[in-house]
Order: structure tokens, then sequence, then C-alpha cells
């Protein structure tokens, strides 16, 4: 005798991420549909994408859960999934209210200190740009130093936040600051030291 089994498909259940949840017209948006499940097919399953719910789809079917998506314009955006298994059965689901903004970032903001700010010829000073900051761009700067502001940069661009100098001369000594993020805008500071 043989006993049959009926197979029962059971439709799969859509569920995804996106990373980070807002940004602007430059942010590469990371999507995640990991979260979608399917007790017959576990993660064997198929995706598609519509970035705006306009009822097109954007992508074609994928067979990996991750993909990513930068919008060329500034909105709020309804993502749709739809995930697709074995059987052909399917689930969909969205993420609401994606706020992309313009890319109208600011640029560097140049600040640093000098320690001492009079000094003797052929004392070291310390220049400190620790409170430099960019609101996009926080661990990305670089930095580079112009003694004399004489227009010669003289210092590479460096991650290095501090620098020490000396001077061979005596006369106030103007110093200028280029900050640059990973986006190429800099930002400038200058400071005055007396050399005695």
């Amino acid at each position: 005798s043989y006993t049959i089994t009926e197979y029962t498909n059971n439709p799969p259940s859509a569920g995804f991420t996106v990373t980070p949840e807002s940004g602007y017209t430059s942010t590469v948006f990371e999507f995640d549909a990991t979260l979608s499940t399917d007790i017959e097919d576990g993660s064997s399953l198929f995706y598609i994408w519509d970035w705006n719910n306009d009822g097109t789809w954007d992508t074609d079917t994928l067979s990996t859960p991750y993909t990513s998506h930068k919008y060329s314009s500034a909105d709020s955006y309804t993502v749709k999934l739809l995930v697709i298994d074995s059987g052909g059965l399917m689930d969909s689901t969205y993420h609401w209210y994606l706020e992309v903004s313009s890319t109208t970032y600011p640029t560097p903001t140049a600040i640093f200190t000098v320690t001492p700010t009079t000094l003797n010829v052929g004392d070291i000073l310390t220049v400190d740009a620790s409170e430099s900051f960019d609101a996009e761009d926080k661990y990305d700067l670089e930095y580079r130093w112009d003694w004399e502001d004489d227009g010669t940069w003289d210092t590479p661009y460096d991650t290095s936040k501090t620098e020490t100098h000396s001077y061979d001369s005596t006369g106030e000594k103007i110093i200028r600051l280029e900050v640059r993020n990973s986006r190429d805008e800099v930002g400038t500071d200058t400071e005055t030291v007396t050399v005695e």
C-alpha cells in the first residue's frame, strides 16, 4: 500500500529593512530583505522592488535579498517589495515615508587652536583642529597647514588633527588651516601668532 501525502505550499512572508531610513539625493540606500521567510523554501526566494510604489517594478527578479538604490530627486517615497517562492506564491510589503532631501551639504567648518600664541624663534607651537567638523562627513576629514599664509601649503592632506611647527624668524605669522571632506569640499580658518 502507498501513503499519499498531499503537498501544501504556503505563501512567503515579505519583510525588509532600509539603511539609512532618510538621506539625500547623494545617499545610496541599502535594502535588506532577509526578514522575508517561507516555510517550504526557506531563504530560496525571489525579490522584486518598486522604489516609489508607482505600480511599475524597478528591478528584475532578484535571487539575492540585498540591493541598493539612489534617488535622483528629493521627495518622500514608499518602497514596495514583492517576494515570490518557488511555487509562484507571493507576498508584498511596504516601507512608508523614506525621506530623501536635496544634496545641500554645508562645507566643512575649519576650527583650530594654537598653543602658545606668543613664542620665541625656535620654540615649538602646537595646532589642534579637533573642533573642525562636517555635518555629513564626521570621520573622513583631512587637514593641511600653511604656516605663513603665503599660498603654499606646507603639509600635505592628512587625517591627523594636530601638528607642531617652529619659526626661524620674528614677526606676526598667520597660520591657515584647510579642512577637506570626502566630497572634496573645503573649509578654512586662520589664526595669528607672534614670534619674538
